[in-house]
Formats: C-alpha cells, sequence, structure tokens
C-alpha cells in the first residue's frame, strides 16, 4: 500500500545576486579581453551576471563570452560611438537598472561610467564599482564628469596598483569606501625561447589596438628609417582597429609596403617567431600586450608608463626616453646589434612576470576578490 504522506515541498534555492558589468564594445582591446579573462579566471562566481555593452563596436569578443554562459545586451547595433548613441545607451540603462534592481554594477572605460554613474544618482540599493584602466583620461570633459560623480562610487577597481592610485589621487575629491588591484591576465606558462636564425630579417612586432593612442605610425616610420640605413628589418603589426588604412597608407608611402605586415587579430601571436616587442603607446594602463610578450621570452621597448612600471624597468628591457620614430629606430638598433644582451634582459623578465601573473597567482587574488565582493552586500545597505 502506497504511504499518503504528502510531497515535501521543494525548497527555493536562493536567487543569485545580480550583477551587471557595463562596458563600451566588443572590440578586442585589453578592457574587453580582460573582462573575459575574469569570467574564466572565476571572478563572478556566486553572481548572477549579465555583461551590458554600449555599442556592438568591431566585435569579436562576444563569441568567447557567449561560449562561458554569460548573457550580454548590446544597447546600440553600431561600429563606432557617437555622441547620439551615448545618449541613447544612458536612457537605455537607466530602464535596465530600474527594472532589474542590479546588487552590484561595475562599469569600465570612461564612457560606461559616466552613464553608469549618473543612471544610479537615485539609486540607495546598488554597489557601484569604477573599473580604471589607464592614468589620463582621453578628454577633459572626462575629467570633470568623474569628479562629479565621484561620490556615487562605492570601490575602484584598478588594472595595475599605479593606475588604480593614480585615479585615486586626480579623479576622486573624497576617495570612495575601497579600492583593489585586480588582474586583467593570467599567462600561461612561459614559452620556449626561439632561437634567431642568421640571414633572416630582424623582426620587430606589436600587437594592440589601432588606435591614437597607441602611436603605432612612428614604429612603421623608425622602421622605414632603419631600412634606408642598410638594415634587414620587418614590422608585423598584430591587431585591428580605426587606423589600419591610415597605417597602410603611411608604410607605401614610405616604400616598406612589403616589409610592414597586417595579420589582423591572432590570438596566440606571442607564439610566433619574433625578435622584438616594440610599445609606442602615450599612454598605457596594465599593456596586456607587453606582459604577453615578456611571458613569451620576447625581447621589449617601451616606455616606463601607467601600469608598466608595475612589472617592469630597465632590467628587463629597453626603455624608450620618448615615443617618436628616430628614438624608437635608435633602441631597434641597439637590441639588434646586441640581441644576446636583449635576451639576458628577456629572460629576467619572463622569469618575473610569470610569477606576478602567473595562474596559481591570479586566481588566488581573483577568489578574495570575488569573496570580499560578496562579502560587501551583506553589510550594504
Amino acid at each position: 500500500m502506497l504511504d499518503d504522506k504528502p510531497e515535501a515541498s521543494c525548497q527555493q534555492m536562493p536567487a543569485q545576486p545580480k550583477l551587471i558589468y557595463v562596458i563600451n564594445s566588443m572590440d578586442r582591446g585589453g578592457a574587453e579581453l580582460g573582462l573575459l579573462h575574469l569570467v574564466r579566471a572565476g571572478m563572478f562566481q556566486g553572481f548572477d551576471l549579465k555583461i551590458i555593452s554600449l555599442v556592438r563596436g568591431q566585435g569579436g569578443v562576444e563569441t568567447a563570452l557567449e561560449k562561458e554562459g554569460v548573457s550580454i545586451e548590446f544597447l546600440r547595433d553600431v561600429r563606432q560611438m557617437g555622441v547620439v548613441d551615448l545618449a541613447v545607451a544612458f536612457f537605455k540603462l537607466l530602464g535596465i537598472f530600474r527594472r532589474e534592481r542590479p546588487r552590484v554594477v561595475i562599469a569600465s572605460l570612461p564612457q560606461s561610467n559616466i552613464i553608469s554613474r549618473l543612471a544610479l544618482l537615485s539609486s540607495q540599493e546598488t554597489i557601484l564599482v569604477t573599473f580604471e584602466h589607464s592614468i589620463r583620461l582621453a578628454k577633459p570633459v572626462y575629467e570633470v564628469l568623474y569628479k562629479w560623480t565621484g561620490s556615487k562610487v562605492d570601490w575602484v577597481f584598478g588594472d595595475s596598483e599605479v593606475t588604480l592610485q593614480e585615479a585615486l589621487r586626480s579623479r576622486y575629491v573624497h576617495a570612495p569606501r575601497k579600492s583593489s588591484f585586480v588582474p586583467l591576465l593570467e599567462l600561461p606558462a612561459p614559452c620556449t625561447k626561439k632561437v634567431r636564425k642568421c640571414g633572416e630579417p630582424f623582426r620587430v612586432i606589436t600587437a594592440a589596438r589601432f588606435t591614437k593612442e597607441k602611436n603605432l605610425e612612428v614604429v612603421i616610420k623608425a622602421v622605414a628609417e632603419l631600412r634606408a640605413q642598410g638594415h634587414e628589418i620587418e614590422l608585423t603589426l598584430y591587431g585591428e582597429g580605426p587606423g589600419e588604412e591610415a597605417y597602410r597608407s603611411l608604410a607605401k608611402s614610405l616604400c616598406v609596403t612589403e616589409q610592414v605586415l597586417f595579420p589582423g587579430f591572432v590570438e596566440d601571436w606571442a607564439t610566433n617567431p619574433a625578435d622584438l616587442f616594440v610599445v609606442a603607446s602615450h599612454r598605457e594602463g596594465l599593456c596586456l600586450a607587453l606582459a604577453e610578450a615578456m611571458n613569451a621570452g620576447i625581447p621589449a621597448v617601451a616606455p616606463l608608463i601607467g601600469g608598466i612600471n608595475d612589472y617592469a624597468d630597465s632590467s628587463m628591457l629597453e626603455v624608450l626616453s620618448a615615443v617618436d620614430a628616430e628614438t624608437i629606430a635608435h633602441a631597434i638598433r641597439l637590441v639588434k646589434q646586441d640581441w644576446q644582451r636583449a635576451l639576458v634582459k628577456a629572460d629576467l623578465a619572463q622569469k618575473l612576470i610569470s610569477q606576478r601573473f602567473g595562474k596559481e597567482k591570479v586566481r588566488q587574488v581573483i577568489g578574495e576578490l570575488n569573496l570580499q565582493l560578496r562579502r560587501e552586500l551583506e553589510t550594504y545597505t
């Protein structure tokens, strides 16, 4: 005979707190790829994560994020953000915040930061985290808006210690309650170094978004200058972005079209043959690409700016005193003439960068941040 006992009522699992991550676009740049790393490293474990992208942009990162099971909503289906797009995105974001009432909002990059702060001005129930990626903001108006809305920020993330401290010093009248360094990359085990073959052109590479801040035109000019001096040299520009057409035109005008290569975005570019990696940026945060090059054992030349100061010095790379074509050409020439000396620096760089951004170390930091964020929800009112 069957028991007449009523079925035990299923206990409903408590809902995970809603966390919305707001970012400008899904371009394959440092901040976007950094978000992908954070998802994979478990930064949002225990949260109901939703990503809001103000515009679609060039795209490329959303596919990998969706494979991780993350929900992404695009507020504007355009490739580049204009003033109208930003205004429309603000009102859409305001509606999303009011409807979904997230417990945490993390805003990455200036435009996303500013409209997220404005949209949350009247909210008293949401923890607002701002993610700082650069020491200097691109426009003076951003500086003004950052300071005006700074009181709304509860927590500041920085992708390097230098970026974090400078942001706290210059962008807030009163410092937010909490601040944390958040590593945006997790490096694989160091690669086996490649031996340079005699007779080959000296292989210079860069890897970056093709934007004005990355200043890659001076690297093309430096290579053209060295070619004119009789140096066998080849430049590969890994990446994509709005500056590509101008870079191709410049290479053509300098008669180095065959020596300047544009393979596009290549995910594992650091595993390809290379003799020297060059950074020519006007400003940087963490500079993911330089860290990846160092981890691959590739000698490097770079200015000590922004977050690069966190993990590099003159013992690990050739330091650029300026980011103009003449200075870069001189640095490339020095490395080419004494490549063994450059390899000694690269050995040290590889050892130290893998210790700082190796998987075990980074996962420990991300795990602690996740725990802090969940504990903050328990005390936030």
